[in-house]
């Protein structure tokens, strides 16, 4: 039970920041970018089918936060933790160094097609001036993924070490059980 409290409360936590800090950090991306990196990072501390726990979850209550039901972000997002634990398995890159850093990359590119893909998708080409849905700049974007690869990198450390925290958490229940 303590375990599903604190998974709660860092979901709360986690999709609190997104809304308040990076959608206004970031206003130019539809895509909640800091939510992708978080996802991303559950992938590497877990496998795809235990990501799937706490990856659906986030994005159901996010999705139910900003835009009152189901969007397709949810399913968008689902499929993004398959393709970073597919790489996972096939790269067998290290949680550590460059390979943080080349799955920071993947998360952010993940944010620019899912910007491309809503933008094509789901807003009409005359409408985007109209409700003031411009495109992205070069400036805009660079600046984006300069401050969102320390913040990747910050966050995967943090969901390794809560990732492990509970794991530990968990053994040390049954730990006397015999």
């Amino acid at each position: 039970m303590k375990i599903l409290f604190l998974r709660t409360i860092v979901l709360l936590t986690l999709v609190f920041l997104q809304i308040s800090f990076f959608s206004i950090l970031f206003p130019w991306f539809r895509a909640p970018l800091f939510l992708l990196g978080v996802i991303a990072a559950t992938t590497l501390a877990r496998n795809f089918p235990s990501a799937l726990f706490v990856v659906v979850p986030l994005t159901l209550l996010y999705d139910a936060v900003t835009a009152g039901g189901v969007t397709w972000f949810s399913v968008y997002a689902v499929l993004f933790s398959y393709v970073t634990s597919f790489l996972l398995r096939r790269l067998l890159l290290e949680h550590q160094g460059i390979g943080v850093v080349l799955y920071a990359l993947l998360s952010y590119l993940a944010a620019l097609f899912y910007q491309f893909l809503y933008g094509a998708l789901s807003v009409p080409q005359g409408m985007t001036r109209a409700f003031g849905l411009s495109a992205p700049t070069n400036d805009s974007l660079i600046f984006s993924l300069l401050v969102f690869l320390p913040v990747f990198i910050i966050t995967a450390t943090g969901i390794t070490r809560f990732e492990a925290s509970l794991k530990q958490m968990s053994e040390r229940q049954f730990r006397h059980i015999k």
